[in-house]
């Protein structure tokens, strides 16, 4: 990210083309990501569909194809720095996509959170989804108009304008991200307190008992 906020005038010119990354792309490590998450889209994508689970599944899908986009993008960009299309596709596909699989984890805490006892959550389980997805969308928009003004830019200012609002968006998703952890570890912790009161049958949601001991849980 800090490549972008460095002035074109001071980037690195090849062959009479600005270099907008100031390096090349490496084919190898860019092919590799390009590959496990290609591979991982399509498991997300079979898993979705037979699970049921649609909003988990799509915002991870959704994430998957940004990543996918992403690294297509750095992976030409290894045979062509001086493209500002791919550049900037891969800053927005590999920023923006954390946010929808947060999303996705969001959202299937307060399943778990159910599924455990909602007594061991400092919050009703479908606040979670809730709480945390509305900043993620905010992350999203945020992230969004800043590659929009840094795509469209004709110049050096607006162009490091559009790229501190994608920085705004993303210290928006690590607050997030952060807070989600404190409660996601207090969560833990009070599953690990209640197993010391008796068995799992007493202490948590013995209609989910199945569920908790399901392969696929």
């Amino acid at each position: 990210m800090s490549y972008s906020i460095v002035s074109l005038l001071e980037r690195e010119v090849i062959d009479g083309k600005i270099n907008y990354y100031d390096f090349v792309p490496s084919l190898v490590g860019n092919g590799i990501y390009l590959g496990v998450f290609s591979l991982l889209l399509i498991l997300q994508f079979s898993l979705a569909v037979y699970t049921k689970q649609w909003w988990f599944g799509i915002c991870y899908v959704c994430g998957l194809i940004l990543e996918v986009l992403g690294y297509i993008a750095r992976v030409d960009g290894h045979f062509d720095q001086s493209s500002r299309s791919l550049y900037i596709l891969q800053i927005i596909g590999l920023t923006i996509s954390p946010c929808f699989f947060m999303a996705g984890i969001y959202y299937i805490f307060g399943k778990i959170a159910t599924i455990y006892g909602s007594q061991y959550s400092r919050l009703r389980p479908m606040q979670y989804s809730a709480f945390f997805i509305t900043f993620d969308v905010i992350a999203v928009f945020v992230q969004g108009a800043g590659g929009g003004i840094a795509s469209s830019a004709s110049g050096t200012g607006s162009q490091s304008l559009g790229t501190w609002i994608m920085v705004g968006g993303l210290i928006v998703q690590v607050i997030s991200m952060t807070v989600f952890l404190f409660f996601w570890f207090d969560f833990l912790h009070s599953l690990k307190r209640a197993r010391k009161h008796g068995s799992e049958r007493e202490v948590f949601e013995e209609r989910y008992y199945e569920i908790r001991h399901s392969k696929l849980f």
